[in-house]
C-alpha cells in the first residue's frame, strides 16, 4: 500500500521526513546487527510504543538492486544473458527454456551484506517461466523457475536453439529474455510486512495496521534510490534478502501451502485443521530475491507485479535451491 506523503506524516505524527543513518546502515548490513535500533530510532512513532523495542530485533538487512542505465559493469545484473559454467544445460520446464531474470555475484554481495546462511562466493542465477506469468499458487507450478549456484569458469550463454517438435509456440532464442541492466547493490534495513507471521502476536488494530503500512512506506522512501519507477513516487522494490513487500498477501503463506501440495480455494478448505497446522510452519520461509516490474527492460509481471523467490532458512543453509518456491503477485 502506498500512502500520500501528507497522510503518512499524519498517521505517524512526523513533523518532517526522518533521516536514515547511512553510515550505520552500511555497518549493520556487514554484520553489526546491534545498530538496528539506532537506525530505526528516527522513524519511531508514539502509536508503536508497545512494539517498538521488538522491531529492532525483527529487522533484517537487505540489498537493494538499484537499476543502472545500460549494460552491466559487473557480473551482477538483471536481464541480458547469463554466465553459466561451460557445458551447463540451460534450465527448462519440459522442452521449453526458462527465461533468465537475474544473476548475483556473491563475492560482490558479501562486500555489502553478510549473512551466514548465504554463500560468500559463486554466481547465483534466477530463471522463470516469464512467458506465462506462472503464479506459483498451485503445487502444479513447481518447475516454473530455477535458482542455480554456479562456480567458474563461466561463459556467456544465449537461449538454446531447438528443433521440431520440441520448439514451443512463440519461442525465438533471439528475443527470449529481457534487456540487460546493470545494478548497484545498496544496503537497506527491512521490517516485516503487516501479514507476516512475526507480527501476529502484537494483535494490531486496523488503524495501527494502516499506520504500520505508512511506516514501511516512509522507511522505503528514506532509502531513496536515485530514480523512481514509471514516473510514480514509488521506489524500485528489487532486493536480495530482507522481508518481502506485500502486494496482495504474505507470499510465504502461498509458498508454504503450495510447496506441500495444498491449494485451498474455499473458505472451508482454508479453515481446515490441515491448512491451519501447515501455516504454522511459514515462519521458516525467507525471501531470497524480490524482482519488481521494470518496464524499461521489458520486465512486466502482469499488472505492475512482483516476483518473490522464497526459500526455507534450512534449505538456504543447505544450498537446496531446488526447494525454493516462486510467487508472482500483481495489483
Amino acid at each position: 500500500m502506498q500512502f500520500p506523503e501528507a497522510e503518512r506524516r499524519e498517521l505517524l505524527g512526523y513533523s518532517a521526513a526522518p533521516i536514515l543513518d547511512r553510515e550505520a546502515l552500511v555497518r549493520y548490513a556487514l554484520g553489526d546487527r546491534s545498530l538496528a535500533h539506532q537506525i530505526l530510532a528516527p522513524f519511531q512513532a508514539g502509536r508503536f510504543e508497545r512494539l517498538w523495542s521488538d522491531l529492532g530485533g525483527l529487522a533484517m538487512p537487505a540489498l537493494a538492486l538499484e537499476v543502472l542505465g545500460g549494460p552491466a559493469r559487473s557480473r551482477s545484473k538483471l536481464g541480458g544473458v547469463p554466465d553459466l559454467p561451460s557445458g551447463a544445460e540451460w534450465p527448462r520446464r519440459g522442452d521449453k527454456p526458462l527465461v533468465f531474470v537475474c544473476q548475483l555475484d556473491l563475492v560482490e554481495v558479501s562486500a555489502h551484506l553478510r549473512d551466514p546462511a548465504v554463500p560468500s562466493a559463486g554466481l547465483l542465477s534466477f530463471f522463470y517461466e516469464a512467458d506465462r506469468w506462472t503464479s506459483g499458487g498451485s503445487p502444479e507450478d513447481r518447475g516454473a523457475w530455477r535458482v542455480l549456484l554456479s562456480n567458474g569458469p563461466f561463459s556467456r550463454q544465449t537461449p538454446p536453439a531447438l528443433t521440431p517438435p520440441a520448439v514451443p509456440a512463440d519461442y525465438d532464442p533471439s528475443t527470449w529474455g529481457f534487456e540487460e541492466a546493470g545494478v548497484v547493490l545498496v544496503p537497506r534495513i527491512s521490517l516485516p510486512a503487516v501479514e507476516h507471521v512475526l507480527l501476529e502476536r502484537f494483535e494490531m488494530s486496523t488503524d495501527d495496521q494502516d499506520a504500520y503500512g505508512a511506516l514501511l512506506d516512509e522507511l522505503r522512501k528514506a532509502h531513496g534510490p536515485p530514480e523512481l519507477r514509471d514516473g510514480h513516487n514509488v521506489p524500485d522494490l528489487t532486493q536480495f534478502l530482507g522481508y518481502p513487500v506485500e502486494i496482495q498477501h504474505d507470499p510465504f503463506i502461498t509458498s508454504q501451502l503450495a510447496s506441500q501440495g495444498l491449494d485451498p480455494s474455499t473458505e472451508e478448505e482454508w479453515s481446515s485443521d490441515d491448512v491451519t497446522r501447515r501455516l504454522g510452519g511459514r515462519a521458516s520461509w525467507r525471501l531470497l530475491l524480490q524482482v519488481d516490474t521494470i518496464s524499461e527492460i521489458g520486465m512486466d509481471w502482469a499488472d505492475s507485479g512482483l516476483l518473490y523467490y522464497c526459500i526455507r532458512d534450512e534449505d538456504l543453509r543447505a544450498r537446496r535451491w531446488d526447494d525454493s518456491w516462486l510467487i508472482m503477485e500483481s495489483l
